[in-house]
């Protein structure tokens, strides 16, 4: 296993941050860590932060297949999935997490540091309404 690497002053300003935000975009962290901030953090730095994050598993990219790249603390208590609106982008949250399942179909010998599932389609109020 890798060697987890140090944290950055930023890395650790966004982990406080994720803990208030869900889903949270680079530029949304942006925004909260420099509102009321005397010494800004630069969105190069907050990408950075990211991505050294990410390196030691403590976030976990979230994909809503919009282009927008957010991101979640990898932690068990706010553990979910989403089922996503392709035509009207709602979200929805699903606490049904289908790992154990895929768990054991891999067998053993496997690490794995985290998961992302999420779903596509066509919610039930633009089913109805085409």
């Amino acid at each position: 296993m890798e060697k987890t690497k140090k944290l950055t002053k930023s890395a650790e300003k966004v982990l406080g941050i994720l803990k208030d935000l869900t889903n949270a975009s680079a530029e949304e962290i942006y925004e909260h860590i420099n509102k009321n901030a005397d010494k800004k953090v630069g969105l190069t730095s907050i990408y950075r932060a990211l991505k050294l994050l990410e390196e030691n598993f403590l976030l976990v990219p979230v994909v809503f297949n919009d282009g927008i790249s957010r991101y979640r603390l990898n932690t068990e208590e706010k553990h979910h999935h989403h089922f996503v609106c392709k035509v009207c982008n709602t979200k929805k949250v699903i606490d049904f997490c289908p790992y154990e399942l895929v768990r054991k179909e891999l067998g053993d010998g496997y690490i794995v540091n985290y998961h992302i599932f999420e779903l596509f389609g066509i919610c039930k109020d633009c089913n109805e309404n085409k």
